[in-house]
């Protein structure tokens, strides 16, 4: 783990025991491994270090941010052309 300025290596049950603390459950089980992540996240938190959103997440209606813009755009493109075949253009 970079913040730690150490390298991670062995995977998550070192990376675990390696920050001083204790790996619980099998290793390679969805729920043991999110419980032992949710560990070294904490730790994280407690030393200082700032998570940053790396990408654009979804709005609630589950499109990407910034797709509304583009949808706007979309529907007042296809409005515009109805406009025009309904003046017969």
């Amino acid at each position: 783990i970079r913040h730690s300025k150490r390298e991670a290596h062995g995977g998550l049950e070192n990376v675990v025991n390696g920050l001083g603390l204790s790996f619980e459950g099998r290793a390679h089980s969805g729920l043991v491994d999110s419980r032992n992540t949710a560990k070294i996240v904490r730790q994280m938190l407690q030393q200082g270090f700032r998570f940053q959103r790396t990408t654009r997440g979804l709005a609630p209606d589950g499109q990407g941010w910034g797709q509304r813009k583009k949808r706007r755009q979309e529907a007042g493109a296809r409005e515009m052309a109805g406009e025009r075949e309904s003046a017969g253009e």
